[in-house]
């Protein structure tokens, strides 16, 4: 089946009360039964957080049943930079959504937040001083995430905060996706995330490789989220 075929009954809910004129970034942001845990409140409140307010986020909704599209709506209603794509059926692919919603998207820069991920309250003031400065094609921020090991401690990792160079994307993926900051030039010039089921789990590697024989990746030593 083609991707038009599967987003040809997908619901575009613009937010009536949005603001005119294209943003600075538009943040895209695939959703799915994330509201009964708290990630997905936690998820849009850091962004609507932001110091730098510049930005309309794109939320899309896969088909969720858990009451996430009710706390989508109550957002909505809350600031006018929040619209949202909801899918009739369940789809699966983050990669479709995404193309989606920068289908939908104005902003000159995409970045992408997730249903359990969470901004720093800086991030976008800061990225937004680098690209107006530096006006690269691709960067890339760099992220942390806490987890239990064998003791029961909480510790904590990083992505994308050691810089290494793009070669080697080939042997390992070592930037986060919740840390990209793409032009949208970039999309019109070589496309987006492959949507094929053999790349699902790794699409935004395959991605970023893709994107590293055509574009200088910047390491920027922003901290995202």
């Amino acid at each position: 089946m083609k991707v038009k075929e599967i987003i040809k009954h997908t619901v575009w809910m613009p937010n009536p009360a949005g603001v005119q004129g294209a943003p600075k970034f538009s943040i895209l942001m695939p959703v799915y039964r994330r509201y009964a845990s708290g990630h997905l409140t936690r998820a849009i409140q850091s962004v609507i957080d932001q110091t730098y307010g510049e930005f309309e986020l794109i939320i899309v909704d896969d088909c969720s049943v858990d009451g996430s599209f009710d706390e989508i709506q109550r957002f909505m209603k809350l600031d006018a930079r929040i619209h949202c794509l909801r899918h009739p059926r369940n789809v699966g692919l983050p990669a479709i959504g995404c193309y989606e919603a920068f289908l939908k998207s104005r902003g000159e820069y995409l970045m992408f937040c997730f249903d359990d991920t969470e901004y720093q309250k800086d991030a976008l003031e800061r990225v937004e001083r680098y690209v107006s400065k530096h006006e690269p094609k691709i960067a890339f921020g760099y992220i942390d995430w806490q987890y239990y090991d064998s003791s029961g401690n909480i510790q904590k990792s990083f992505l994308g905060k050691d810089k290494i160079s793009q070669v080697y994307l080939k042997s390992t993926n070592f930037l986060p996706n919740l840390g990209a900051i793409l032009h949208r030039d970039v999309l019109l010039e070589i496309g987006f995330f492959d949507p094929h089921l053999a790349v699902a789990r790794v699409t935004d590697w395959d991605y970023w490789k893709r994107a590293a024989n055509f574009y200088e990746l910047h390491y920027t030593d922003i901290h995202i989220g």
